[in-house]
């Protein structure tokens, strides 16, 4: 600001789209290159995405409907993760019955 050089880091930062019918969150993973899997659970346009590492922690999501109520829970184990997702979210989004 005042001529002298400064970092900045920036937390995860989702991309939101505000619509009435379906609500959608995306956190896409940093690293496109490294190994990782999707987990996706829920139905109809309430549908969460959990991208993990081979050792479980959360690298992205992708959140739409009711689901996307949750992700300031997946932002929270992003930021504290480098441990095991589920050391940190208590229960999938519920499956619909």
């Amino acid at each position: 600001l005042a001529g002298i050089d400064t970092a900045v880091a920036f937390p995860p930062t989702p991309i939101i789209v505000k619509t009435p019918a379906c609500p959608t969150v995306l956190m896409p993973p940093e690293d496109m290159s490294s190994a990782r899997h999707w987990a996706i659970s829920g139905s109809g346009t309430d549908l969460e995405a959990l991208c993990m590492d081979p050792l479980g922690r959360l690298l992205g999501f992708a959140l739409t409907g009711q689901a996307a109520a949750r992700k300031l829970q997946l932002l929270d184990a992003m930021t504290e993760h480098r441990q095991p997702l589920a050391n940190i979210v208590e229960a999938p989004f519920p499956q619909a019955g």
